[in-house]
């Protein structure tokens, strides 16, 4: 789900770009189910997508994974020769909740993993053996290093889904 999700999100913000269409209004357009459209919604209302201030730009990914739904909004400004995350929005259908404090606790920790994957570390091999086997020396992003998060959990009767997993795949591509 993590590898697919990039490229198939990033396929389809170039398909958007192309024919100069918002991405957002490009997904909207072409999915037809019913939840994976209303968590759309939900994010471009919470992340006032429409709306973003004076030099923030903002990208958008989604995924379907592990019976979830998550989608993504990270909003960005030029700095020097790079971008700034100022934040990350996130909105999760995984179904039936029962303990909401977890499930953003996932879905930030799922954020915090994807942006240390897009920005901060690889994973080197010496001698045919990975290098990075754990943790220890594997460096994820510091919480100084960590822009704001915000998680909405939608709300539904639907089966519960996958929740650990999910919040990773559309960190990077957004």
């Amino acid at each position: 789900s993590s590898t697919s999700c990039f490229v198939h999100e990033s396929f389809v913000d170039e398909v958007a770009n192309q024919i100069e269409m918002d991405p957002l209004d490009f997904r909207l357009k072409y999915l037809k189910d019913e939840r994976a459209v209303k968590l759309l919604n939900a994010l471009r209302k919470q992340t006032n997508w429409d709306n973003p201030p004076p030099g923030e730009f903002k990208g958008i990914a989604f995924t379907h994974a592990f019976q979830s739904y998550c989608a993504q909004v990270v909003s960005v400004e030029k700095s020097g020769a790079g971008v700034k995350i100022k934040k990350v929005g996130a909105a999760i259908d995984c179904g039936q909740t029962n303990n909401p404090d977890t499930r953003e606790a996932q879905i930030e920790g799922s954020i915090v993993m994807g942006l240390t994957a897009a920005y901060k570390t690889a994973i080197s091999i010496n001698g045919g053996k990975v290098v990075n086997n754990n943790f220890h020396n594997y460096e994820l992003r510091k919480i100084d290093e960590t822009p704001e998060i915000e998680v909405q959990i939608m709300k539904n009767n639907h089966a519960p889904g996958g929740i650990g997993e999910p919040g990773f795949p559309p960190t990077a591509p957004a």
